[in-house]
């Protein structure tokens, strides 16, 4: 059981930090590298650094002091796959209930009941799993 909840808990920060993810990626590609190698070592060539540091890419980002996800471009790839995906009420659902947004107030403004919502969001996250499998994140 525990596995399973880990991995929705990844589709979960995924999906509630998008915006920040993103953020945090662009900086990464938009600031200079430090001219050292994975390993450490020095790099003289800032051509050879731009393209190690291009080509290696962002292996994990911290979303707050407790919190990490490996591969965030993978999964805003799997964010961009499912959104895709969503019909009007399925992407309605997915970002009130990502944004934070009661589930009271989600209801209401969509006119559907709770047990409506829950499944539409169960889709949602159904869908990103595959996505997720498919990008090699998760493994069943």
């Amino acid at each position: 059981m525990r596995k399973s909840r880990r991995r929705n808990d990844q589709v979960y920060l995924a999906f509630r930090y998008e915006k920040l993810i993103r953020k945090k990626i662009k900086e990464y590609y938009n600031d200079p590298p430090d001219g050292r190698s994975s390993s450490g070592h020095l790099i003289d060539n800032p051509t050879m650094a731009e393209a190690m540091h291009r080509a290696i890419g962002m292996s994990t980002v911290k979303i707050n002091e407790k919190e990490s996800l490996d591969y965030p471009e993978r999964w805003m790839k799997v964010v961009d796959r499912t959104y895709h995906w969503c019909d009007k009420y399925h992407l309605d659902v997915a970002r009130q209930y990502y944004a934070g947004v009661p589930w009271m107030r989600t209801c209401m403004n969509l006119n559907i009941s709770n047990t409506t919502r829950r499944n539409l969001l169960a889709e949602v996250e159904q869908r990103a799993l595959l996505y997720a499998v498919q990008e090699q994140l998760i493994s069943l």
